[in-house]
């Protein structure tokens, strides 16, 4: 077993876990893991992350709880950010120890983020930079559409292949406006495409087809 191919499974489990890979990469995966008792037991955990997610999709927080949810900020503890959140830590879960142990500083980064014609009046600034061993974004919307019961925005970043991890769910006010500063692994700091979708609860903890915004990263 060498060192490439134990480092190549690791950051492949998330992906395995959630059927995200193609047939290749995943007999490679299962050949790796015959023999390696380490992933096999980070493979354990992910599977324990992926049942408190299942458990978490299947919950929904009382009525007059929702309803005191504020407006216009993060709504990182409500059902549907801690179903993305642990969806996160399934895809990210093979680059985590990658990424922390990085020597590097990365670099401030922005993205303005234009519309689609599911919100043709929205707009977006986002503002990446790094805090200890995680990543702080700021994000600036307005002219989004008014959400239904029962629906929330989710901020997402994309690498080029097309996997992706949620960064937490918001609301916004009358206006379609929010400001919210969410945590991010610093693995998304690799992740240079970014989007909003709009979401419902309860529902799929991946993305909808409904994005409303994006933009592309860019070193500030």
């Amino acid at each position: 077993m060498t060192g490439g191919a134990h480092e190549r499974t690791g950051e492949r489990l998330g992906p395995y876990l959630l059927g995200q890979l193609e047939p290749e990469e995943r007999a490679e995966v299962e050949e790796h893991l015959r023999e390696c008792p380490v992933c096999r037991e980070e493979l354990r955990d992910l599977k324990m992350a992926h049942e408190a997610l299942r458990s978490a999709a299947a919950l929904r927080p009382p009525e007059n709880v929702r309803e005191r949810l504020p407006r216009g900020r993060s709504t990182l503890f409500t059902r549907p950010a801690l179903a993305a959140a642990l969806l996160a830590v399934l895809v990210a879960a093979g680059v985590v120890y990658a990424a922390l142990h990085r020597t590097d500083t990365a670099e401030a980064m922005t993205a303005t983020l234009s519309p689609t014609n599911l919100a043709p009046g929205a707009r977006g600034e986002l503002r990446m930079e790094e805090s200890g061993s995680n990543m702080r974004v700021r994000l600036e919307v307005s002219g989004l559409p008014p959400l239904g019961r029962g629906e929330y925005y989710e901020l997402w970043f994309v690498r080029e292949d097309g996997r992706r991890i949620s960064c937490g769910g918001f609301t916004v006010d009358e206006a379609g406006r929010a400001s919210v500063v969410m945590n991010a692994p610093r693995v998304a700091y690799g992740y240079r495409r970014v989007g909003i979708t709009r979401e419902r609860s309860p529902g799929d903890p991946g993305p909808s087809p409904k994005r409303v915004l994006q933009g592309r990263l860019h070193e500030s």
